[in-house]
Formats: structure tokens, C-alpha cells, sequence
């Protein structure tokens, strides 16, 4: 399988949009939405796949005004190499903090792979 960097998997997602219910969780155990970007003035859209989620929380920081039709800015992104797979967390704009543990990830069809943990929490630098 193709695969990815922790950190290519965070620059690519940093900003993007997506749904507000994005990380809803599959009766399978997955969590698979589609994020818009824009790099440059240029838009795309990926592909985020988490397999074998589990420990899903959610932490709402203050009361939100967003509503149906409104969608959930992936400001600050942070994932973490575990024994058995991953940390993930995200706090869109401060508004609430989604954090999990998953068996994989997947970004467009790669694989994210790696050991550390990455922050992404300002413009990737070129």
C-alpha cells in the first residue's frame, strides 16, 4: 500500500473544512469524511479514512454558533504513534477538542505511517 508521513498527513488537513458531523463513528468502527483545503488559492479535496476507532471524546470549549449547513475548520491537528496504532486529536478553532485512538489511518488511499507525534498548529512551511 502507498503511504504517507504523519507530518504531509497534518500540513494536508491543516485548515481544511469539513462537515460538523464529520466524526461520527460507523457501526464498524470508522470514521470517513471528505476535507476541502485551499493552497495557494488552489482547492482540493481529500479523503480521511480512521479504522478501528475507539475512546471517541468530544469536548465542546464554549457554546457554539455553528448550525446545520456550517462546517468544522481543521485548525489545529495533532497524531501520535501508539504500541497499538494512534492518538488523534483536533480542536477546530478552539470551539471544541475531538480526541480518539485508532488502528490506522488513511489520507487519499496512503497509508499514514510513522513514529513520533506532529502538532500542526500554523501554516505548514514550504
Amino acid at each position: 500500500m502507498r503511504q504517507t508521513s504523519i507530518r504531509a498527513f497534518c500540513e494536508a488537513l491543516y485548515c481544511a473544512y469539513t462537515p460538523l458531523d464529520a466524526f461520527t463513528v460507523s457501526a464498524i468502527g470508522e470514521i470517513r469524511f471528505s476535507a476541502r483545503a485551499t493552497n495557494v488559492g488552489a482547492q482540493s479535496v481529500h479523503s480521511v479514512e480512521f479504522i478501528g476507532v475507539r475512546e471517541l471524546s468530544r469536548n465542546r470549549a464554549r457554546p457554539s454558533q455553528l448550525g446545520e449547513g456550517d462546517a468544522l475548520e481543521l485548525s489545529v491537528i495533532e497524531i501520535e504513534r501508539e504500541a497499538a496504532g494512534w492518538r488523534v486529536w483536533f480542536n477546530p478553532w478552539y470551539i471544541e477538542e475531538i480526541e480518539f485512538h485508532c488502528a490506522r489511518i488513511l489520507l487519499d488511499g496512503f497509508e499514514v505511517t510513522g513514529t513520533g507525534r506532529w502538532l500542526q498548529d500554523d501554516l505548514p512551511v514550504a
